[in-house]
């Protein structure tokens, strides 16, 4: 209780309890003793205007204890008036709301927390209420469709931002994916479209999901993305997909080219070369002459090697379909290649299972082709031991037949690192790996042309 100018005259023992001063401490004491400082100068003039109009002023103040802690109070004062209706001493009721203002002050720190990180999300993210009403529109999403949240605050979302296709036909509420979760169902859409506020459309991609107060169904949250950047993006992919299989046509189709013009002139070289290792020459020209064939020849076989590679690239290469023996292609190529064997001192060994059939139909020349890659392979790295070629049925079926050519050996090998790198070029680290490579990747390619 305080007299006409806010001089204390009597407090009761709550008001102790509460503040921390002792009664002789308050009485006499204005009642500014208990300000905090937290309310502004204008707080006060209003309140004082009021009570010294003879009216009761409410209103929670936060006061100040004799240690310097803050506490709230829900307060009501009225004014004792005279007979002539003048105040003459004011009497204030209070409570203590320190522990629900706390609570409520948690909870819109809480509530700013996590709009803080809704807003930091690159996405945009909105909240419908059950009747589809726009109840919160995160920042990201206030930038994409240009309209301020404040703008959109309880109207119905469709009707603002997807009541029209992007073909210009009307979008009625009921075929509204935003609605679905409204009806308890997650949804996921990766082409839509949203209205900005000018009217343009905005190409999205949309997540929706139900907002549950425990079985009930309350409204919903989505969160959508613009996705006209990633069509854009899609697209300049695609573009240069295309630009880099092409490049790598044209690669091949000109190495193709280059190499029949490189074969013919070596032709004529090696064709040369023998006719005039047929005339009258010198021991030493005769070597000098037989060292010319040996190399065209190396290289002609090499020229040939690229030029069917870059067919097989180019996805030119011929396979015939001829009667052929097995067995005669198998022992023919061996044949070929037993002359380095013997120079090796190298066991070559051919294994042909009885039940090949006599007769197939394919081409025996890209066959023989393999076979002398993988044969002449093994026995370049192969210092000693043997070179087994073996031919085995893999499946039979009435009118096909899939056979099993191996070729094994006892050199170097890789090592399982290596192995899984085989047929990547530019990562081998020594020159015969990459011989194996080049030997390997040539069948390969020509078995899967």
């Amino acid at each position: 209780m305080t007299n006409q100018d806010g001089i204390i005259t009597y407090i009761n023992d709550r008001v102790v309890d509460i503040s921390q001063y002792a009664t002789d401490e308050l009485i006499g004491q204005h009642v500014d003793v208990f300000n905090s400082s937290f309310h502004p100068q204008s707080f006060f003039q209003e309140m004082w205007s009021t009570i010294r109009s003879g009216k009761t002023w409410r209103g929670e103040v936060k006061s100040q204890k004799k240690n310097g802690d803050l506490y709230w109070l829900d307060k009501s004062i009225t004014p004792f008036l005279t007979a002539s209706g003048q105040p003459f001493q004011y009497i204030s009721t209070a409570t203590d709301i320190s522990t629900q203002v706390g609570a409520v002050t948690r909870l819109e720190q809480n509530r700013k927390f996590l709009h803080s990180i809704v807003d930091a999300l690159g996405d945009g993210v909105y909240v419908l209420d059950l009747q589809g009403q726009l109840l919160s529109l995160n920042k990201e999403g206030e930038l994409m469709l240009g309209w301020q949240e404040s703008e959109l605050l309880h109207v119905n979302f469709h009707n603002a931002v997807h009541h029209t296709r992007y073909d210009g036909t009307p979008f009625k509420t009921v075929d509204c994916t935003i609605h679905q979760s409204l009806l308890g169902r997650a949804f996921r859409k990766e082409e839509d479209y949203f209205i900005r506020k000018d009217g343009s459309f905005l190409q999205i991609s949309l997540v929706t999901s139900p907002l549950m107060d425990g079985q009930d169904i309350i409204g919903s949250v989505a969160v959508f993305r613009d996705n006209s950047q990633r069509e854009k993006q899609l697209s300049e992919l695609e573009n240069t997909c295309s630009a880099a299989l092409e490049s790598s046509r044209l690669k091949s189709e000109f190495l193709a080219n280059m190499s029949h013009e490189i074969r013919t002139p070596m032709s004529a070289i090696v064709g040369m070369n023998d006719l005039l290792m047929d005339t009258s020459l010198t021991d030493e020209q005769y070597g000098f002459s037989q060292i010319v064939k040996e190399s065209s020849i190396s290289l002609l076989a090499l020229i040939n090697d690229i030029l069917d590679f870059s067919k097989i690239e180019a996805g030119k290469i011929d396979i015939e379909e001829i009667d052929f023996s097995p067995v005669t292609v198998v022992e023919g190529t061996a044949e070929l290649m037993a002359g380095l064997a013997y120079e090796k001192e190298l066991s070559l060994v051919t294994y042909i299972a009885p039940n090949i059939p006599n007769m197939l139909k394919g081409d025996p020349g890209r066959l023989r082709q393999m076979l002398l890659n993988l044969i002449n392979n093994a026995l370049k790295f192969t210092e000693d031991g043997e070179v087994v070629v073996k031919t085995t049925i893999k499946s039979e079926t009435d009118d096909t037949v899939t056979i099993c050519f191996a070729v094994s050996d006892t050199g170097i090998g890789l090592s399982p690192k290596g192995q899984e790198h085989l047929f990547d070029p530019f990562t081998q680290a020594a020159q015969w790996c990459y011989e194996i490579w080049w030997d390997r990747a040539w069948v390969w390619r020509l078995v899967n042309a």
